[in-house]
C-alpha cells in the first residue's frame, strides 16, 4: 500500500500493523452477520478501499443504531405497561401510590452531605465536612425553637400582678380532678389499641402499631400494670427518652439551609399508646370545664379549623355590611434525640426546648402553655372586632319602647396552634394587644418572626400605601397590606378584605386545569380518573373554598373542566349526557355545584351545633332579618327570589342554595317584631329595586302591610294618612308605595286591594301586660283559681283554662300550664219561655272532655317511684308499605312486677327503619323512669347499643354527633339521662330467641303500625339551633340524618330524573314508572368487572359500550333510522 496515496487524518491508523488484523475481520464479519449486514470486508486495507471501507462502517453503524432503538423502545414499552399493570393493581392496593404516579408527586428526602450557612448575608458558607455538618445539624434541632431573648422572669412570684392575676391556679373539682388521675382501666386500654391507624412509622426499637394491634388481649393485665406503675410512682422508662429525627422540607426547596426543614420526630409506639390515654382523659378534662379560652381550642375534641375560618369570614361579612373597618394580622411563631442524616444517624443530643411534634400529646400542650396570652386579651375592655346585629322587637312607638333583639361577640385574637390572626378595629388598640404579646413571647421563651406579617384591612388609605408600621412591643415593623384584589391565606382559605373573590375564582380554575392537565398524559382508567376527581380534586376545591358561596358561572367552568377529562379517559364522545356523568347509576364523577351544597350545608349545621361558633350563627340570621326587613326568619322570603341578588351575603347565598333540593331549616331562636300579620316585604319582590325599598321602609319603621291598609283589610290608605302617622315625615311619595299601588289595587283611584286579606284583629299594642312573676331563672309557682282567656287561631275562638302552674327554667322560655276549660249551655227551669238576650246570658265552663288543644302534660308524673328498673323494648318497620312508611315501637316493663304489666305501644314516621324505631322505643321507655334510678334496658338491635355508646362520650365532636343517624332523638335520650340523673345500660337480647319478654315487645312494636298514638319530636327542646327542613310535598320533614348524605341521596335523584327526561330516554323513563327495571340490579350490571384486575382498559372499553348502549348512542339500524 502506498503511504504517500493515504489520506493524512487517516496515516496514523495505516502506520499501526494491528489496525486491519484477521481479529478485527472476525468480529466485523460476527457483527455483520448479526445485524443482517450484508457485505463482505477485505483483508488488507489500501487507497483504493479505504473510502469503501468507511463507508460500510457508517452503514453498520446505522444498522446497529437502528437495532438499538427498536431493543430500547421495546424495554421501554415493557417497562411502561409494567408501569400500567402495577397501576392498575394498586388501585386496590396503594392508592398513595397510584396518586404519586398519576399527579407526579415525588415524596422529598432530606440528603444532609452539605449546608449553606449565612453567618452574615454577604457571605454565604458552603460545609462538606461530615463533622461539622452534624455539629451543626444537631445544634439547630436541639435549638430550634429558643428565643435568643433572656428569660424576663424565672417564678410566679417574679411577674408583674396583671399576670399573676392570669397564672393564678383555677378552682377544680375534684371529680373533674379524679378524670386526669384514676388508674386506667382495661376498656381505656382496649379501645386506645383498637382505635390506633396502620402504616405508621415506628419509633427506634421498630415495633408498629400494628404489633400491638395483634398482641394477645390475654396480656393487657400486664401492659395495664405497666401503664399503672407509670402513672402511680412517675417513673417513665429510659428507653422511651430516645427518639429519631427526621428532617422533612418545607414546600419550597431547602437549598441545604436547616430553617427550611421541619423535624419530624419519631417515638416508640408503647409510649405513644400510654400517652394517648393520658391525652383522650386531658381532653375529656379540658371539654368538660372550659378550662380554656373559647378561641383557643386546637387539638380539643369537636374543634378544627372551620371555627376559625368561620368567624374571620364573619367579622369581613359583618363589618362590610357596617361599613366599618377592620383590620385582621396573621403573625408566624418560629417552631434526648437523633437526627437521620441521609442513611445514618448523628449522636444523641437533648431536646432543649419546645414541643416534640411526634407526640400525640403535643398540641395539648401547645395549647395549654399559649392559653394565658388568649386569657389576658380576652380580659382587655378594648379593642377588638364587635360582631352585633340588632333588630326592633315592636314596630310602634320605638321612642317609648326602645327595647330591640340584639346579639354581641367581640373577636380579638384566634389561634389555632402556631397560627395566630389578631382582629381589631383599629391599628391603636391592635398595637396595644400586640405589646402584652410581647411581654409574654418574651418571658415564655417563645420565638416570633415580627417581620412576617401581614394585614387584611378594608382601609382604603392603608391600601393605597401598600404597607403601615405598627409597634410591636418595642420593636417598629413595617406590616404588608394585601391589595384591594388580592388574597391573604390563613390556614389554607383565601379571605378579600371586600369580598372580591375573582382571584380566588382565577385559582379555582388554574389548580383544576393544572391537575387535569397532568391527568390527562398519563395512560389511565375510568376508575382511576373518577377516584382522582372525587378524591383529590373535589376535596381541594371544596376546601378553599368552604367560607364562600361560589356562583354558578364557576361552577359550570369547573364541571366542563372535569366532565372533558372523564370523557376523553372513558372513551366516551363528547355530546354524551351530562346527567348520565353524574348520575348515581353508573360509577360517576361528582357534580361540583352539588357538592357545594353538600358542604355548605354540613358546615353551616355543625356551626350551629358547636358552641364556639353559634353566635356567629345567630348574629348572621338576625343581621340577614334587619337586612330584610322582616318580622322573623328571612328564610322564605330570600328562597322567593328565582335567582340570588348582588348583595346577599354567604349565609343569603347559601339559604337560596337550599331550594334547589327543596330544603330550608327552622331555628329554635325566634326574633320576632310585633306590630302586625303580614310582612310588607313579601310584596316587594323586585330584584332590581328589592333593597332601595328596603332602605325607604327602614327609615319610616314601616314593617307591615297592616300599617298602610285600612281596618276593613279591603284598601290602602292614602300615602298622607300613612305619612301622619310617621315619626319622620319628610321625602316625596316613595317609590316602594308606587309600587305596591300599581301591583295590588283594582283602580290607583280607589285604592281598593285586588285580593283578598282576612279580616284583621285591632291590635293594642301599648297595653302593660302582666308581669311574670318569677324571682329567680328556675322557679316552679303553683297557683291557686287563678284564670286566662286568649284568642286561639287554630279553633278561631277565645280558649278559657284555669293556670296550674307557671314554670321557668333555663335555656326554655317560661311556661304557663293550663287545664282546658270550655263554656256549657245553661237551661233556665224558672222561666223557659222568656230569652236571655246576648249580653245578659250568664257565662258557665265545665271541664274539657277532651279536644285538638290537649296536651298530656303530667302522664309522666303517674309513674311508680323505683330505683331499679328493667325495660325490653323493641322496633318494627313496615316494609310493606311503599309510600307514607310506618314504625311500630313498643316496650314492657319487667322489673318491677306489677298486677297490670307496664306496656306502651306507639308509633313514628319518616326516614323509615328498625333502628330509629327501636331508639324511640328506648326514649319513650326511659320517660317513664323516675329521677335518680338505675335502668336496664333489653335490646335486640346491637346498632342501637353501639350508638348509646357514642352518643353519651364526651369526646364524640359534634360534626360526629351530626352524622349519627337518628342523631335527635338520642340527643333527647342524652338530655332525659342527663336531667333525671338516671343510671343507663343497654343489653343485647337475641332477636326472636324464645325469650318471652323480647317477644312480647315484639308483638307491642308490630302493634305500633296501627297505633294512634304518633310520637313527634318536638324541636324545641333539642341541643341543635337548626333543623333542616325537607319540603317537597309541603310535610316538613325534619332531616334526623348525616345532612351531607340527605342532600347527596337528593341530587343524585334529580341528576337519575334529569338523566331519564332525555328525548332518548323516553322508554327507560316509561318502565321506570311502571316498575319494570328493577335499577338496583342494573347499578351491579354497571359495576360488573369481568376481567380479574380491580381496574384496566379493557373494563373501561366495555364500560363505555354500556354507557352507549342503555344511552341509545350505539350506532344500531334503529338509531340510524
Amino acid at each position: 500500500m502506498q503511504n504517500c496515496d493515504i489520506p493524512e487524518n487517516l496515516q496514523n491508523f495505516y502506520n499501526k500493523d494491528t489496525f486491519w488484523t484477521k481479529k478485527v475481520l472476525q468480529k466485523l464479519t460476527t457483527l455483520s452477520q448479526k445485524f443482517n449486514f450484508n457485505y463482505i470486508w477485505p483483508e488488507s486495507l489500501n487507497c483504493d478501499n479505504h473510502e469503501e471501507i468507511k463507508l460500510q462502517f457508517e452503514l453498520l453503524h446505522t444498522e446497529i443504531h437502528k437495532a438499538y432503538e427498536k431493543h430500547l423502545n421495546k424495554h421501554r414499552l415493557h417497562n411502561i405497561n409494567k408501569y400500567i399493570d402495577r397501576r392498575q393493581q394498586d388501585f386496590s392496593d396503594n392508592q398513595t401510590r397510584i396518586l404519586n404516579s398519576i399527579l407526579e408527586r415525588k415524596p422529598q428526602k432530606i440528603t444532609i452531605n452539605r449546608l449553606l450557612i449565612t453567618p452574615d448575608e454577604e457571605n454565604p458558607q458552603l460545609i462538606t465536612d461530615q463533622e461539622d455538618i452534624e455539629r451543626i445539624t444537631i445544634n439547630h434541632y436541639q435549638n430550634v425553637a429558643s428565643s435568643n431573648n433572656p428569660a424576663l422572669f424565672t417564678s410566679y412570684e417574679n411577674l408583674t400582678p396583671f399576670w399573676q392575676h392570669i397564672y393564678k391556679e383555677k378552682h377544680k373539682s375534684p371529680e373533674h380532678q379524679s378524670i386526669l388521675t384514676t388508674i386506667i382501666t382495661l376498656e381505656e386500654l382496649t379501645t386506645t389499641i383498637q382505635s390506633l391507624p396502620n402504616n405508621k412509622a415506628p419509633g427506634p426499637t421498630g415495633i408498629t402499631y400494628e404489633f400491638w394491634k395483634h398482641f394477645p388481649k390475654t396480656h393487657y393485665k400486664l401492659l395495664l400494670i405497666f401503664f399503672n406503675n407509670i402513672l402511680n410512682t412517675g417513673f417513665i422508662p429510659s428507653a422511651w427518652k430516645e427518639a429519631l429525627l427526621y428532617p422533612i422540607p418545607k414546600p419550597e426547596f431547602w437549598n441545604y439551609q436547616l430553617d427550611k426543614t421541619r423535624p419530624i420526630i419519631l417515638l416508640e409506639t408503647l409510649r405513644k399508646i400510654f400517652v394517648k390515654i393520658i391525652t383522650d382523659r386531658l381532653n375529656k378534662f379540658l371539654s368538660s370545664t372550659n378550662a380554656l379560652q373559647p378561641n383557643n381550642q386546637a387539638g380539643i375534641a369537636g374543634s378544627s379549623t372551620a371555627e376559625i375560618i368561620l368567624t374571620i369570614q364573619t367579622c369581613i361579612d359583618i363589618q362590610i355590611t357596617q361599613n366599618q373597618k377592620f383590620y385582621i394580622m396573621v403573625q408566624d411563631l418560629s417552631h434526648k434525640n437523633s437526627v437521620i442524616i441521609g442513611n445514618h444517624l448523628t449522636n444523641s443530643f437533648d431536646l432543649r426546648n419546645g414541643v416534640i411534634q411526634g407526640e400525640v400529646i403535643s398540641p395539648i400542650l401547645w395549647v395549654l402553655y399559649y392559653d394565658p396570652l388568649f386569657e389576658a386579651i380576652n380580659q382587655t375592655t378594648y379593642g377588638g372586632i364587635n360582631l352585633q346585629a340588632n333588630h326592633p322587637m315592636n314596630i310602634y312607638d320605638h321612642l317609648n319602647d326602645p327595647s330591640i333583639h340584639s346579639l354581641q361577640k367581640n373577636c380579638k385574637l384566634l389561634g389555632y396552634l402556631d397560627d395566630t390572626t389578631w382582629l381589631n378595629s383599629s391599628i391603636s388598640h391592635l398595637e396595644e394587644h400586640l405589646n402584652i404579646a410581647d411581654e409574654f413571647y418574651n418571658f415564655s421563651n417563645i420565638k416570633i418572626n415580627k417581620t412576617k406579617c401581614h394585614l387584611l384591612t378594608n382601609d382604603q388609605d392603608c391600601i393605597n400605601k401598600g404597607s403601615v408600621e405598627i409597634n410591636f412591643g418595642p420593636t417598629r415593623i413595617n406590616v404588608d397590606i394585601i391589595g384591594k384584589t388580592d388574597n391573604l391565606r390563613i390556614l389554607g382559605a383565601y379571605f378579600n378584605a371586600f369580598n372580591n373573590h375573582n382571584k380566588l375564582y382565577k385559582k379555582l380554575l388554574t389548580t383544576t386545569n393544572h391537575l387535569i392537565h397532568m391527568i390527562k398524559k398519563k395512560k389511565i382508567t375510568e376508575d382511576m380518573i373518577i377516584y382522582v376527581i372525587n378524591k383529590v380534586i373535589l376535596p381541594r376545591l371544596e376546601y378553599m373554598t368552604q367560607h364562600i358561596v361560589v356562583p354558578n358561572h364557576i361552577n359550570n367552568r369547573i364541571n366542563i373542566i372535569l366532565r372533558s377529562a372523564f370523557k376523553t379517559i372513558s372513551g366516551l364522545p363528547k355530546n354524551f349526557y351530562t346527567a348520565a356523568i353524574h348520575t348515581s347509576i353508573i360509577p360517576n364523577i361528582i357534580d361540583f355545584h352539588d357538592l357545594q351544597i353538600r358542604a355548605k350545608m354540613a358546615n353551616f349545621y355543625t356551626a350551629s351545633f358547636n358552641p364556639i361558633t353559634s353566635d356567629c350563627i345567630k348574629i348572621l340570621l338576625l343581621l340577614s332579618q334587619n337586612n330584610f326587613w322582616y318580622p322573623r326568619s328571612p328564610i322564605n322570603i330570600i328562597q322567593t327570589f328565582s335567582k340570588p341578588l348582588a348583595k346577599f351575603n354567604n349565609i343569603e347565598l347559601l339559604i337560596h342554595l337550599l331550594r334547589n333540593y327543596n330544603l330550608t331549616f327552622t331555628t329554635n331562636f325566634n326574633f320576632s317584631t310585633k306590630g302586625g300579620y303580614f310582612p310588607i316585604v313579601d310584596y316587594l319582590i323586585n330584584p332590581n329595586y328589592f333593597f332601595r325599598y328596603i332602605r325607604s321602609l327602614k327609615t319610616k319603621r314601616i314593617m307591615f302591610l297592616d300599617q298602610i291598609i285600612q281596618p276593613d283589610s279591603a284598601f290602602f290608605k292614602s300615602w298622607n294618612e300613612i305619612k301622619n302617622s310617621l315619626h319622620n315625615k319628610k321625602g316625596p311619595i316613595p317609590l316602594w308605595y308606587k309600587h305596591m299601588i300599581n301591583q295590588y289595587t283594582l283602580n290607583p283611584n280607589n285604592l281598593r286591594l285586588n285580593f283578598d286579606l282576612p279580616h284583621l284583629l285591632q291590635q293594642i299594642l301599648h297595653v302593660k301586660r302582666p308581669k311574670k312573676g318569677f324571682n329567680s331563672p328556675n322557679q316552679m309557682i303553683r297557683l291557686r283559681n287563678f284564670w286566662a282567656h286568649f284568642w286561639s287561631p287554630s279553633v278561631k275562638d277565645t280558649t278559657y283554662g284555669k293556670i296550674l302552674s307557671k314554670d321557668n327554667h333555663n335555656p326554655n322560655s317560661p311556661m304557663m300550664i293550663m287545664e282546658h276549660w270550655v263554656p256549657c249551655p245553661i237551661i233556665d227551669n224558672f222561666n223557659n219561655a222568656r230569652d236571655h238576650t246576648p249580653n245578659s246570658r250568664p257565662n258557665f265552663l265545665q271541664p274539657c272532655e277532651g279536644c285538638s288543644l290537649h296536651y298530656p302534660y303530667y302522664i309522666a308524673d303517674l309513674r311508680p317511684k323505683y330505683t331499679t328498673i328493667e325495660i325490653y323494648t323493641d322496633g318494627a318497620c313496615n316494609v310493606e308499605q311503599r309510600q307514607d312508611i310506618t314504625m311500630g315501637i313498643g316496650w314492657l316493663v319487667t322489673q318491677p312486677s306489677t298486677p297490670s304489666p307496664i306496656t306502651f305501644s306507639g308509633s313514628c314516621k319518616h326516614f323509615p327503619s328498625s333502628t330509629k324505631a327501636e331508639a324511640y322505643a328506648i326514649c319513650t321507655a326511659l320517660l317513664i323512669c323516675p329521677p335518680r334510678s338505675t335502668v336496664n334496658i333489653y335490646t335486640d338491635s346491637l346498632c342501637c347499643i353501639n350508638t348509646f355508646h357514642t352518643i353519651t362520650k364526651r369526646l364524640t365532636t359534634p360534626r360526629r354527633q351530626l352524622k349519627i343517624p337518628n342523631h335527635n332523638i338520642w340527643f333527647i335520650i342524652a338530655k332525659i339521662i342527663a336531667v333525671n340523673s338516671l343510671i343507663v345500660h343497654l343489653h343485647k337480647v337475641k332477636a326472636h330467641s324464645g325469650n318471652r319478654y323480647n317477644d312480647k315487645a315484639d308483638i307491642l312494636a308490630k302493634a305500633g303500625f296501627t297505633s294512634t298514638h304518633l310520637i313527634e319530636i318536638n324541636q324545641k327542646h333539642l341541643p341543635n339551633n337548626i333543623q333542616f327542613i325537607w319540603d317537597q310535598h309541603q310535610d316538613n320533614i325534619v332531616v334526623d340524618q348525616n345532612v351531607r348524605h340527605i342532600t347527596r341521596d337528593i341530587g343524585n335523584r334529580q341528576k337519575f330524573n334529569a338523566w331519564l327526561n332525555y328525548t332518548t330516554n323516553t322508554v327507560l323513563k316509561q318502565a321506570s314508572f311502571n316498575q319494570q327495571i328493577d335499577w338496583s340490579m342494573t347499578e351491579e350490571f354497571f359495576k360488573y368487572n369481568p376481567h380479574d384486575r380491580p381496574t384496566s382498559h379493557k373494563l373501561t372499553k366495555f364500560r363505555a359500550w354500556q354507557y352507549k348502549m342503555v344511552n341509545n348512542l350505539l350506532p344500531t339500524m334503529d338509531v340510524l333510522y
